[in-house]
């Protein structure tokens, strides 16, 4: 879920509680989280079913039972539970480089690989692919 790393990090090291700055965020990984399990499958509770969402304004029910609403709505709130608590336990481990990329977009506004790896050090595994940044030095 990429886009819990901000909220969790204002949370852990900045302000020790949610805000809310993070309904945009929230919003968009709970759109993520209902495709992942209602549109493309990927949910073994909820099943190899499909059930995209239509655009159609005067369409007012569902292509499922509330019985399957409610696993769906359950997978979807056990996910970004999960993810969110599994991003807040990163940020926690390492809280102290959080704090010093955090110092440093102060200072700069845009951090380039050179900045991360001045706070990070080297990544501690190389791929074996070239990276986006590799490609354009």
């Amino acid at each position: 879920m990429v886009f819990m790393p901000d909220e969790c990090s204002r949370f852990v090291v900045l302000l020790g509680k949610i805000s809310t700055g993070a309904q945009n965020d929230l919003e968009k990984v709970t759109k993520m989280t209902y495709a992942q399990v209602a549109v493309y499958g990927f949910s073994d509770k909820a099943g190899l079913l499909s059930f995209p969402r239509t655009h159609y304004a005067f369409e007012m029910t569902m292509p499922y039972s509330s019985t399957t609403g409610a696993i769906i709505d359950s997978e979807v709130r056990e996910w970004v539970g999960k993810a969110y608590d599994r991003t807040v336990q990163l940020i926690e481990e390492h809280k102290e480089h959080v704090a010093q990329i955090a110092e440093l977009l102060l200072e700069k506004d845009i951090l380039h690989q050179e900045d991360l790896v001045r706070v990070l050090g080297e990544r501690p595994f190389k791929s074996s692919e070239p990276t986006n940044y590799d490609r354009f030095n």
